[in-house]
């Protein structure tokens, strides 16, 4: 998978799909945010002194699923630079290119792709919280987050992208400390909070973690998704959970 424009790899314009999906669907939705994350990126972004097997090599540690070497190779590639944020912006835009081209391509499969999402989001939310100011926008926000731990974090990632589509402001956090999460309710009082379990979840803390959230001042609506979500929401108080969703569109439905 290979880069030809002109520009150099910080300033390409991301891959088009060769066919139409339905933007709706999951796949739909999944090209829409990689997308995103491309765009986004390249606007900040800043060329990356990498070499095309490098990049490769970066995108392959994605698809593993490999995020301690990934966060590494950025580690390293910033390291000591003035300018690290852009750089870090630049590789994770050529990445998010080089995936989406490779998913067109064929040689990635939707598998490949889901594992390599859910990393190049995390990493984006790690370097972009070292840059980029925390502010409320505008309009409906939602807060879409994930515990330590919870490692598949697609379903989240795709949620936020149908949210978008629907005209909310989506903040989203991965791998997230508990603490964090209602540090940044409270700063950022979202109408909506979005949790999910899952087999790794520890319940007692999601649990201990919807309740802080329910003893901060501005009220908020709380979903919870995932597998164990109905388990969790019948141990708790009627008031602590205002809906399990079961999937995606069930989520836009309470909207």
């Amino acid at each position: 998978m290979r880069d030809d424009d002109a520009d150099g790899p910080g300033r390409q314009s991301p891959a088009m799909p060769k066919e139409q999906v339905d933007p709706t669907s999951v796949e739909g939705l999944a090209r829409a945010a990689i997308l995103r994350l491309a765009t986004e990126t390249a606007e900040r972004g800043a060329v990356v002194p990498l070499s095309e097997a490098e990049v490769d090599g970066f995108c392959a540690l994605l698809v593993a699923g490999d995020f301690a070497a990934a966060e590494a190779m950025m580690r390293q590639l910033t390291a000591l630079r003035p300018d690290y944020a852009q750089i870090a912006d630049g590789l994770l835009s050529l990445a998010a290119r080089r995936l989406g081209r490779g998913w067109e391509e064929d040689s990635l499969s939707f598998a490949d792709m889901s594992v390599a999402i859910s990393q190049i989001f995390r990493l984006n939310q790690m370097f972009r919280q070292r840059h980029v100011p925390l502010s409320r926008p505008k309009g409906r926000l939602a807060l879409f987050a994930t515990l330590p731990g919870q490692h598949h974090n697609l379903g989240l990632v795709l949620a936020a992208e149908a949210f978008r589509r629907h005209g909310w402001e989506v903040d989203l956090r991965l791998d997230t400390a508990p603490a964090e999460i209602v540090a940044l309710a409270k700063r950022l009082r979202p109408n909506l909070v979005g949790l999910t379990t899952s087999r790794e979840t520890r319940n007692a803390q999601l649990a201990h973690l919807i309740a802080e959230l329910r003893r901060l001042p501005k009220p908020m609506r709380i979903m919870l998704g995932g597998g164990e979500a109905q388990h969790l929401a019948d141990s708790l108080p009627k008031s602590h959970i205002d809906r399990v969703v079961i999937d995606i569109a069930s989520a836009l439905a309470e909207i």
